[in-house]
């Protein structure tokens, strides 16, 4: 057997251009993109918009729109001008769809199946550019009916959303926040302030004024415009983020009015970049008295009802100032400034600042520095002379950006002291599910209707607290059901209070959450009764209907704790959900508590568990920004080990740091002895109290007469190897044919690969670097559960583990399966280059056969679009059966959520049947073990890679130059004897971008190679020598490319 010496050379390979290279950005459609000049104004197009938003020195907009033209007359007319100038790495936008309804014009129309066709042939032509397509859907038309906003332009913008979706192309849509812009600000405004319906006289340009429903106003394109950007800046497309970084940072300017009465509408709040226009505009009422325009300081800008002026670089404050008997009374505030880190009072004679209760002698101005986390309170004595103390809580997370999540509700939500536990709110333990940046603020309170809440005042305190970006979380309906006159809300009010929140709460740049009532423990003959929605006391329908009339994020708690909560029963929900227990059983109840509204520790935290479950579904753009903020969930299995003695905690998942209870409730003649944890006994009470680490976690009540219980296995581990747990089962129908795989892997010398029986919990998987899991473990093993979010790299041959099923991973309904018939897997175009594909060859058609026959079964798969959800990363497709839709290989990158679960550690599933395990080709198991390398970063591609010592030399023993380079570079090293070597080079995914077989003679040798249309970007470069030694001689540079122009 040939022995082999690698010689790997590390580099990062920075190639950077000799000026900062500007991403270039083309949009394409029709007049609603297109320039206009100043003769046409107010009348813009959102593409003529969009640099403003862009720093030119990263980014620049070339806006090729052209007026009246549809998907099929700019394709054969103008298209090819286009398509000319793109380059690698450019952005196509591409809107069409208003003109392609033109019947009458053979030129322009595209029906349904001509449309697509056009847009088809636009990607194609962009992708095969090297340059990235971007499909936006039509801007909507102004045409209103019955009070809402008509699909005039009909089935083309869902024709758009279909070809993106089929051709993975990122989708803006455009249409769809038209729409919502239209209703949440009304007819009136869409038209006068969004659109071309302009008075007579408004506009210079304009003397007659302008009734066009199709165009829009300067105002108007630049919030399609604003939208454009903010969907590339929320997008997780790789590309996109590219682009994303290039935005210029925006601006708040907020828009006021001294009596509301006066005016018919005024400009919306929004935030513009510096040097952009911005209309300040207002209507009057019939016989209104408009008088002027004034900034913060109160000094007036303009008398004019309708003002242009340039974007500045700070938020401002404009008020609209009518005639009016109305004397303004200015509330004293504290706000928080993001921008300098500080806290800010309003106007008064004087301050005090206290901070956790304690006065800070030195601080006696209007702003204060924050330094830490806490409560800071300003006392103000006020221009009147009164006195006002204002306090808020302050967590400065991470990245410097301070955040918070408002509560209000009732008993169910607030808070708890701790002579009431186990009593707990679920707004008590929900900031254990969310990260340190993100605080939590729980003003809900006990006995409190949504009427009562507000009629207290309460409301208002949290509205005057709330920040742009922070998060409202509003359920209240218990006490709203309540025939007490002080609480009682009907039905109707209970929706017009809803509707009050939400408003309320957006005027402030909040974000409301709606969370519905969870259902009570109350049963009858047929079942769990849900008493929010029966007898004409439906508060869970009335939320919902203003959820979805406002378009609000809503928290459906309501059923989904009737869901769970209905699967057992009523005595079991009252002991491990409800606030009902026996006497003794916990201290501070010595008389027991039988109640069915409120709830126990972890039935709150089962709540809170349902309520982020939820808010990881939801497709909202601003519920996406948060579920980044949630911590990584672990699972908790609890189990018996014997059958039917006795009722025990659900199991679940939580996050690290959250205090579970899990309990045992013996059955007649059952005698409980200890729980065991994760192979340890650790309590004899049939309560056992812990914190949750962040890892998977076991515990199994163990009972007399039961099964043995597994303890942990002590593992001689050799030195210099890593540690591979291979979870299979002995005992499985198919583990006599893992022939090949298993003792494949056993034999690379670098590996020490231990089985890890499925069916079992005594082996501590903490001490392994790698997990592979075995098509031949049961879905539902024992074992199984645990490694959905273990934080090790893993290797899975499992795709039944995705099911929804007990000790299933829960990460999807469908996708995934068996192919009965293919024995070969096409590789993809980004899997060609993989490290897991090194050395083994494809054929004309990328293929190549992993199993040489089928045993009943051979390939399976799991299609990543099918997972419930996918947050924080792109799963990266490699291969898929050969003929089939059905992805058969793929990479998870950690980092990545799926259905909730984060992963730590990469993950690579290889799709392969234990029934075909003897069946797998050579071909196969150089792909098994290529990923167990990559997942290890061992070296990869050589003949025998089964002896790998690595040992660290001097960089200085190998050179590389010129640094910077252009077009080539050059390998010095010298070689004691002549031999061969090989060069790789594998960008920062680890994609293999470059290999050149070389040959080095004895002495010194001067190898150089060319760059070959290398991109910019980071490097790795590994480079094998092959001669009789066993070391691997490893070396670190640094080295730069320059691009040519």
């Amino acid at each position: 057997m040939k022995k082999i010496v690698s010689l790997l050379v590390a580099f990062m390979l920075l190639i950077s251009s000799s000026y900062a290279q500007q991403l270039r950005v083309f949009t394409i459609g029709d007049s609603t993109v297109q320039d206009y000049n100043d003769g046409y104004a107010p009348r813009k197009g959102w593409g003529q918009m969009l640099s403003f938003f862009f720093d030119k020195s990263k980014a620049v907009v070339y806006n090729k729109a052209i007026g009246g033209t549809s998907s099929k007359s700019f394709y054969e007319k103008h298209w090819a001008d286009v398509k000319n100038q793109l380059k690698k790495g450019d952005y196509v936008f591409i809107q069409f769809g208003i003109n392609d309804r033109n019947s009458s014009d053979a030129n322009r129309y595209a029906p349904k199946g001509v449309f697509e066709g056009y847009i088809r042939k636009f990607v194609a032509d962009v992708r095969a550019k090297g340059a990235i397509p971007v499909l936006v859907s039509t801007v909507r038309r102004c045409a209103w009916t019955n009070g809402k906003p008509y699909d005039s332009y009909h089935e083309h913008p869902q024709l758009m959303r279909d070809v993106a979706k089929e051709l993975s192309t990122p989708l803006i849509d455009l249409d769809k926040f038209c729409y919502d812009l239209f209703v949440a600000q009304g007819e009136l405004y869409a038209q006068r302030y969004l659109t071309m319906h302009l008075q007579a006289g408004e506009y210079a340009n304009y003397k007659n004024g302008a009734s066009d429903q199709v165009h829009y106003q300067e105002t108007g394109a630049t919030e399609n415009a604003r939208f454009v950007v903010e969907s590339i800046e929320n997008s997780n497309d790789a590309d996109l983020k590219k682009l994303a970084a290039c935005t210029l940072p925006r601006y708040k300017v907020t828009f006021k009015i001294n009596d509301p009465s006066k005016a018919k509408t005024i400009s919306r709040t929004a935030e513009f970049p510096a040097g952009i226009n911005v209309t300040l505009k207002t209507i009057p009422q019939n016989g209104a008295k408009f008088l002027r325009w004034e900034d913060a300081s109160g000094k007036s800008i303009s008398t004019k009802s309708l003002h242009v002026l340039k974007m500045g670089s700070a938020d401002v404050t404009y008020k609209a100032v009518y005639e009016s008997n109305i004397v303004e009374t200015i509330e004293p505030t504290l706000t928080i400034d993001n921008s300098t880190k500080s806290l800010v009072a309003s106007e008064a004679k004087s301050y005090k600042w206290y901070f956790n209760n304690k006065l800070i002698s030195s601080e006696t101005k209007s702003t204060l520095a924050i330094n830490q986390n806490g409560t800071y309170t300003v006392e103000m004595v006020l221009n009147d002379g009164s006195t006002k103390k204002l306090s808020i809580s302050v967590a400065i997370g991470k990245d410097g950006v301070i955040r918070k999540i408002y509560l209000i509700g009732d008993s169910t939500v607030c808070n708890y002291k701790d002579n009431q536990y186990p009593m707990t709110g679920w707004g008590q333990v929900l900031k254990y599910f969310f990260n340190s940046d993100i605080q939590i603020s729980n003003h809900a309170i006990g006995g409190r209707s949504s009427r009562s809440f507000i009629e207290q005042g309460r409301w208002k305190t949290v509205l005057d607290a709330l920040q742009p970006g922070d998060f409202v979380f509003i359920q209240f309906g218990h006490n709203d059901r309540d025939t007490k006159p002080e609480r009682y809300t009907s039905v109707a009010d209970y929706k017009k209070n809803m509707q009050m929140f939400v408003n309320d709460a957006r005027g402030k740049g909040a974000i409301p959450v709606l969370v519905s009532p969870m259902v009570m423990n109350a049963w009858n003959n047929a079942g769990m009764r849900n008493v929010f929605t029966e007898n004409g006391n439906n508060y869970r329908g009335a939320m919902a209907e203003v959820a979805n009339e406002m378009n609000c994020p809503f928290v459906d708690l309501n059923m989904q704790s009737h869901n769970l909560f209905k699967t057992t029963s009523s005595s079991y929900c009252s002991r491990f959900f409800y606030h009902s227990y026996p006497a003794g059983e916990y201290p501070n109840y010595p008389n027991g508590s039988s109640d069915g509204t409120h709830f126990q520790e972890m039935g709150a935290l089962t709540l809170c568990k349902l309520i982020t479950d939820e808010l990881r579904k939801s497709d909202d753009p601003f519920i996406e920004s948060l579920v980044n903020y949630l911590k990584p969930l672990y699972s908790l299995t609890v189990k018996a080990n014997k059958a039917n003695s006795g009722d025990i905690t659900l199991s679940n998942s939580f996050p690290e740091g959250t205090p579970i209870t899990v309990k045992v409730l013996p059955s007649s003649g059952a005698k409980f002895l200890n729980w065991n944890q994760d192979g340890k006994n650790v309590s004899t009470k049939t309560l056992h109290r812990f914190t949750m680490g962040a890892k998977n976690t076991e515990l199994t009540a163990v009972f007399e007469g039961g099964d043995a219980v597994d303890t942990i296995v002590k593992i001689d581990f050799p030195e210099g190897k890593k540690r591979v747990a291979y979870i299979t089962d002995p005992n499985g129908a198919n583990y006599a044919n893992d022939t090949k795989i298993l003792p494949m892997l056993k034999a690379c010398e670098p590996l020490f690969v231990y089985e890890v029986d499925a069916t079992k919990t005594n082996v501590d998987l903490a001490d392994f670097d790698l997990i592979v899991i075995s098509e031949v473990t049961a879905s539902t093993a024992t074992r199984m559960s645990s490694l959905k979010s273990i934080d090790k790299p893993t290797l899975t041959m499992k795709v039944h583990a995705y099911k929804e099923a007990n000790s299933a991973w829960g990460w999807a309904k469908n996708g995934f399966g068996d192919n009965y018939e293919a024995t070969s897997i096409e590789v993809t175009e980004q899997g060609k280059n993989h490290p897991i594909f090194a050395g083994v060859e494809l054929d004309v058609d990328s293929q190549l056969q992993m199993v040489s026959e089928v045993n009943n079964k051979a390939l399976t798969f799991m299609n990543p679009a099918n997972f419930t959800s996918v947050t924080g990363g792109d799963i990266v497709e490699l291969a898929t059966i050969a003929g089939e839709e059905q992805c058969n290989i793929f990479e998870v990158p950690a980092g990545t959520s799926i259905a909730g679960s984060k992963l730590n550690a990469t993950m690579i599933q290889i799709g392969l049947n234990s029934s075909s395990y003897a069946n797998i080709t050579d071909a196969g198991t150089t792909i098994v073990k290529n990923a167990c390398y990559y997942l290890l970063d061992l070296p990869i591609g050589s003949s025998d890679p089964t002896d790998c010592n690595i040992v660290k030399v001097e960089s200085e023993s190998l050179s590389i130059y010129p640094n910077p380079i252009l077009t080539h570079f050059t390998i010095s090293l010298t070689s004691d004897i002549k031999q061969d070597a090989s060069l790789l080079l594998y960008n920062i995914n680890g994609e293999l971008i470059l290999m050149q077989n070389l040959q080095l003679i004895e002495g010194e040798n001067h190898l150089t190679i060319n760059r070959n249309n290398i991109p910019e970007g980071i490097y790795l470069l590994k480079m094998e020598i092959k001669n009789k030694k066993k070391d691997t001689l490893q070396f670190i540079n640094k080295i730069i490319f320059r691009e040519t122009y």
